[in-house]
């Protein structure tokens, strides 16, 4: 299968830093990704809710929807939650980990039930849950996920009112897997160069 990207999402205020979870991303079949979100337990964030989620594809991908597995498919699986499409964009907020990417980069929401907003209820401390996003096109076992996935993102609600006023949302994207190499008219400038330098020695 497809290699998971795992993205982290994590927040740092003062000399604290809190971290929240990780977000699996895994190829189901064919046509849909599965997500899949391990809540961690930061101290001094006690009573959070993860209650929404943002993507953001390459290339984009505008017909996506939105299923769960049925109950006890997984003994973690939180039952009670039903991830659904976020149909209001406008309700996921700027990143409060970032200040380059803002809520227009994200294309695809969720959230739990209420599909205008992000709003509890949601993931709790040390819980895991599982849903996914389906109408992809020809996913497959060598499917390059950090190519497709630009950005993901998590709405974090019920914080401690010191953390950012009460809520957040992080994002965090898979690392570059290429490694930048010199464009031909690059090289030939810099073989020209070096030939002139030559040139120049023999002269002397």
């Amino acid at each position: 299968m497809a290699i998971p990207v795992t993205l982290d999402f994590s927040y740092t205020s003062g000399a604290t830093t809190y971290d929240f979870g990780t977000m699996t991303v895994s190829v189901r079949d064919a046509d849909s990704l599965q997500i899949r979100f391990d809540a961690l337990n930061p101290a001094g964030a006690e009573g959070f809710q993860i209650t929404g989620f943002g993507f953001d594809f390459n290339p984009e991908q505008p017909s996506l929807t939105v299923s769960n597995p049925s109950n006890a498919m997984f003994s973690f699986d939180q039952d009670s939650l039903t991830w659904i499409k976020l149909t209001n964009l406008n309700s996921i907020p700027n990143p409060a980990n970032s200040s380059t990417v803002t809520k227009s980069f994200f294309e695809f929401g969720v959230t739990e039930g209420q599909a205008n907003n992000l709003n509890p209820p949601g993931i709790l401390a040390n819980q895991t849950d599982i849903f996914y996003l389906n109408g992809f096109s020809g996913l497959t076992a060598n499917t390059d996920l950090d190519a497709l996935i630009d950005w993901g993102g998590i709405r974090i609600q019920s914080l401690p009112n010191g953390i950012n006023g009460g809520s957040l949302f992080l994002v965090d994207g898979p690392p570059p897997t290429t490694t930048r190499v010199p464009e031909p008219a690059s090289l030939t400038l810099l073989g020209l160069g070096l030939l002139a330098m030559r040139l120049q020695r023999r002269r002397r």
